[in-house]
């Protein structure tokens, strides 16, 4: 297993054209308490075995991952680099050449591993195939002193550049702690801009109705918006203390959603190409959350489609629909039962490749949960309790994404800078997609070809040879991995068909089972 791992962690090969940044996540681990501590890094891979598999990244126990977590693959699922706020890696777990000492200040200093910013250290990037540059945005994490209790805020947003093939692949840190935007936020969150090349990072002042839009392009912001909507009905006491607000962006840039425990829910409609923000709808869950005792809220995540937001706190976690009239929490319950040296708190979540949400518990654990079926109402969206063992504990830490496939908008007439969008290809029916393994034997993976950054939801269907339908399944939106279960599927030639939502058949394959 290492073997395969390090062989593709270690390729070097970049194509612009694909989306693959999301293929690796690494989390923070320890497999030894005693004598001393051992860190590792796990890496869960969305790979060409199974859906998933781990290995691990030993590194020198400076820093750990707990909490804050990022890690950037090239276009074609490479691992190039992670981070957990406090420093920039490489694929060996070296700190990186100029990489240390990101987010420098007193938290940075106070915190004696992993950084406490959780949503705010997203990687971009590079802009083109010609260009080795991927940027890191995060922001530096700062407290005031309120009555004596510990206030942590965002405290300017910043951007660290890396050189890709410097090095020979390890990379190079360029510059870093560079100032975008100064002020205190509450959290940051990123979609593409209408072009399908530029990003808009969006924050929220804390304790304020105010947004701030920044246009970000190779490297420096070209727009910046304060735009006031919606009502004034944060508590600016002290009732936000030890709390940060949590910011998303729904996967097809339509819709913002902010949340803050002690305030409530504003659900945005967005505009990506001028980057403004109309139409918003609120729930004030203010009193009914905190009578509930559930301390904070930990995070949240938008469905593929965008249809329903899940919302994670102390206590339960809870689906809304967007799609209808008003807003409402529906609570959820678990599936499953809770498995040894397993948690069933949870702190971050993230959509996945294959479309579906994944949950690291709170505290160390050996298990992530899973939403199987997002885009479907509860209880048939199936959110199942430890779901996934990890072969090492994870201390609390989980990636923030955006949506790299997110291209330009169908359309739209803006376009900032004149530049090129994505050229899509036309390929044959035969090569829109891949299997793998074929022949295979128990599951084979489908995988998307990049230029199908579907924005809705497409079919798959399985026929044997003479004609006798075995399998039929949906790709969620954005997704680019699917799994076809073949464990009650019999030895022979089936065909392998992508549909799109009218029923056009987007691509087909031979498939043949064993």
């Amino acid at each position: 297993m290492r073997n395969t791992i390090l062989f593709l962690i270690l390729g070097i090969t970049f194509n612009s054209e694909a989306q693959k940044h999301d293929k690796n996540w690494v989390m923070g681990a320890v497999t030894n308490t005693y004598p001393a501590p051992l860190f590792e890094m796990i890496v869960m891979t969305h790979n060409e075995d199974m859906n998933i598999s781990f290995d691990t990244l030993p590194r020198v126990p400076k820093y750990r991952l707990n909490s804050c977590s990022a890690s950037f693959s090239d276009g074609e699922g490479n691992l190039k680099y992670y981070s957990n706020g406090k420093a920039v890696y490489n694929i060996h777990g070296e700190i990186m050449e100029n990489g240390d000492s990101i987010n420098f200040g007193y938290i940075w200093q106070a915190s004696s591993q992993s950084y406490p910013a959780s949503n705010s250290l997203i990687p971009i990037p590079p802009r083109n195939s010609n260009d080795s540059v991927s940027y890191l945005i995060h922001a530096k994490v700062e407290s005031k002193d309120s009555n004596g209790v510990y206030f942590p805020h965002l405290d300017n947003i910043l951007c660290t550049s890396i050189n890709l093939n410097a090095n020979g692949g390890l990379g190079s840190v360029i510059y870093k702690d560079i100032l975008l935007a100064e002020g205190y936020f509450e959290n940051i969150a990123m979609t593409r801009h209408a072009n399908g090349v530029d990003w808009w990072i969006v924050t929220a002042y804390i304790s304020k109705n105010i947004l701030r839009s920044l246009l970000f392009s190779d490297g420096s912001i070209k727009r910046d918006y304060l735009q006031t909507i919606g009502p004034e009905l944060f508590d600016s006491s002290e009732n936000i203390v030890n709390t940060f607000g949590l910011l998303s962006f729904s996967h097809d840039g339509k819709y913002f959603a902010r949340v803050n425990l002690h305030s409530g829910l504003w659900v945005y409609e967005f505009d990506r190409c001028s980057g403004l923000f109309t139409g918003v709808r609120c729930i004030n869950f203010k009193e009914p959350l905190l009578e509930l005792g559930e301390g904070v809220a930990s995070d949240f995540e938008f469905s593929p489609s965008g249809q329903f937001l899940y919302f994670m706190t102390g206590g339960p976690c809870y689906q809304i629909d967007l799609w209808k009239d008003s807003l409402e929490l529906v609570q959820m319950g678990y599936l499953g039962n809770p498995k040894y040296k397993c948690h069933t708190s949870h702190r971050h979540m993230q959509l996945a490749p294959d479309g579906k949400i994944y949950i690291a518990p709170a505290t160390s654990s050996l298990c992530l949960h899973i939403i199987h079926f997002p885009d479907l109402p509860y209880p048939d969206c199936q959110f199942v309790l430890n779901d996934v063992e990890l072969p090492v504990y994870n201390h609390g830490s989980l990636v923030h994404y955006p949506n790299y496939r997110l291209g330009p908008l169908e359309g739209s007439p803006c376009d900032t800078l004149g530049g090129p969008s994505v050229v899509e290809p036309s390929p044959g029916l035969e090569e829109v997609f891949r299997l793998y393994p074929n022949p295979a034997r128990g599951h084979a993976q489908l995988e998307l070809d990049t230029y199908l950054s579907h924005a809705e939801a497409l079919g798959v269907r399985m026929v044997h040879s003479s004609g006798v339908e075995v399998y039929n399944g949906v790709i969620p939106p954005y997704a680019f991995l699917h799994t076809l279960p073949l464990e009650r599927v019999g030895a022979g030639m089936y065909l392998v068909e992508i549909m799109d939502p009218t029923g056009k058949r987007l691509g087909m394959q031979k498939l043949v089972v064993e």
